[in-house]
């Protein structure tokens, strides 16, 4: 297989786009398990349907091994990419780049990223989004076109709001990030510089460079987890209501 995409700016290879398309069917045909298992109950083969349910335990289990597999090879890849570059980095940085301490922490956060898109989010969106037409085909043939458009609008306000609410998240994790950084610089100089820091009798002037940089860096850490919270609690709760709304407007 010589199908060839770009990670890092590197050839993604045929064995990684393999595995990434049979994360994505799985994830799929998870999806597509339990309306069909209702199937089953409806046509009053209710020992198939459990067949079935049982049979998804595994399939699941599966699909853990295959994302363990793909997250294993987009490591070696990620790392393959980082080796080169560290090899062809310049002895002197460039002025205006970033400190190595700086890339550091960068790698530290752009890795588990870039291994989480990969092997959770996109097999996520492109499985959801291929089960989805068949689980609207089952929906209109079951409970009628009136009800599963108040669902999908339904699910569609819910969808738009997750998405702001991402953003959001997405958003404030930088700053939070961003916000880190200072603490991260102020530690290192510490251990490095403790001995000046006690000669010179500025270890307190450090100390409260310090606290002040870990509250600014509180603040937006909560902001985030205080957002992130919202979109696990206000999500369901808003699609409730617009079913409920679009149901009473029907």
């Amino acid at each position: 297989m010589h199908e060839r995409g770009r990670l890092l700016g590197r050839p993604l290879s045929g064995g990684l786009a393999a595995w990434c398309l049979i994360l994505t069917l799985e994830v799929a045909l998870l999806r597509l398990v339990y309306p069909t298992a209702i199937l089953l109950v409806e046509q009053a083969w209710a020992g198939s349907a459990l067949l079935l349910a049982t049979l998804s335990i595994g399939l699941s289990a599966l699909r853990g091994l295959t994302a363990d597999r793909v997250t294993r090879m987009v490591r070696v890849k990620i790392f393959a990419a980082l080796t080169a570059a560290i090899e062809g980095y310049p002895p002197l940085a460039p002025p205006g780049e970033p400190s190595i301490e700086q890339l550091e922490s960068e790698i530290a956060k752009g890795v588990p990223w870039v291994e989480a898109m990969v092997a959770v989010t996109l097999p996520s969106l492109v499985g959801n989004a291929a089960a989805l037409p068949v689980i609207a085909w089952l929906s209109w043939v079951r409970v009628g076109t009136r009800a599963t458009l108040i669902a999908s609008g339904a699910m569609v306000c819910g969808a738009v709001l997750g998405a702001f609410i991402a953003g959001q998240v997405a958003r404030l994790g930088a700053v939070a990030w961003d916000s880190y950084q200072p603490v991260a610089r102020l530690i290192e100089s510490g251990f490095r510089g403790r001995v000046e820091l006690g000669i010179h009798q500025r270890s307190g002037t450090h100390r409260e460079g310090l606290l002040a940089a870990v509250a600014r860096w509180s603040v937006a850490e909560r902001r985030v987890f205080v957002w992130g919270s919202v979109a696990g609690r206000l999500v369901p709760a808003a699609t409730a209501l617009s079913a409920l709304a679009l149901a009473t407007l029907a």
